[in-house]
């Protein structure tokens, strides 16, 4: 696992900035204050008490510093932050489709070979709650932390693959539910979802978000078998049961063949007489026909 703790915060840089330039001014215009009674009465700076004087400038100092750092920077990020999301609403007008990824699409890593192939050629939007989601999740052990290093992978070849069309949006306040969020940025982008969290996607219909889940997906692309097809496969293994043996389809879907066991690492033809839908996937029950060698 690679260390996290020595990246640099940008963004606590900026308030240091921010602070110390308050700072400056605000340690100036204290001092001014302190002084001017002084000055108004005929004096000059080396009558006035410069342990007092040192006091004051430091209490401004420090008001500028709180006011910089905390109170200035707050409102920026919010100017910021808002700028971002009134773009992303004349965005999601202006866009013919667009995509919203949640964090599970993002752990999945499919949908990076989903892009390349061109099933997505349009602007995708990922939410700064959801990339705060991943950090939390990388804190949580070293499993987490090595499946948020494989997705921030993922996030970088997206980048490189969509360039301009992928976007952070940025949110001020953290949601009370991340999926409610989701919802809501897919609203007001006028997007699609992309997720394979189920509860997601049963409330994405119910509210009539357009949503694709890439589970779904993937079995829609999986050949659909019906007991009477025949299938051309080679035979690996073999079975548990005496007599069977087992073999594989193109897209890995396993095949268990009765009367396999004398044909082991050949090409053979099956019958599918059954197919059974497994925690793992579909399994195809099988009967062997011949040999694909053998003349028909």
């Amino acid at each position: 696992m690679k260390n996290t703790t020595n990246k640099i915060d940008f963004k606590r840089i900026i308030r240091f900035i921010i602070g110390a330039i308050m700072s400056v001014f605000s340690g100036w215009v204290v001092r001014a204050i302190y002084v001017a009674p002084f000055i108004q009465k005929g004096n000059v700076l080396q009558d006035i008490d410069p342990t007092m004087m040192f006091f004051w400038t430091l209490i401004g100092v420090g008001i500028g510093f709180v006011l910089g750092f905390y109170i200035l920077f707050f409102f920026i990020d919010i100017l910021v932050k808002s700028y971002s999301q009134i773009r992303m609403r004349i965005s999601g007008m202006t866009h013919t489709k667009s995509y919203v990824l949640d964090s599970s699409a993002i752990l999945d890593g499919r949908i990076a070979e989903l892009v390349k192939l061109g099933l997505f050629p349009s602007w995708f939007y990922v939410s700064s709650v959801t990339m705060d989601e991943l950090k939390r999740l990388e804190r949580v052990s070293s499993v987490y932390a090595r499946r948020v290093e494989k997705a921030k992978k993922i996030m970088d070849r997206l980048s490189h693959l969509l360039k301009k069309k992928m976007k952070i949006v940025s949110f001020v306040e953290p949601p009370k539910s991340i999926r409610d969020h989701i919802l809501s940025l897919a609203k007001m982008t006028k997007s699609t979802i992309i997720t394979l969290d189920v509860n997601l996607t049963d409330e994405a219909r119910a509210h009539g978000i357009p949503v694709i889940n890439i589970n779904e997906l993937a079995l829609a692309f999986r050949l659909q078998l019906v007991p009477g097809d025949i299938l051309e496969l080679h035979l690996n293994r073999p079975g548990k049961e005496k007599n069977q043996a087992v073999g594989y389809l193109d897209d890995g879907m396993m095949v268990i063949v009765e009367n396999g066991i004398h044909h082991l690492h050949k090409n053979v033809e099956v019958e599918c007489v059954s197919v059974l839908q497994s925690t793992a996937g579909k399994i195809v029950f099988g009967k062997f026909v011949r040999e694909l060698d053998e003349p028909s």
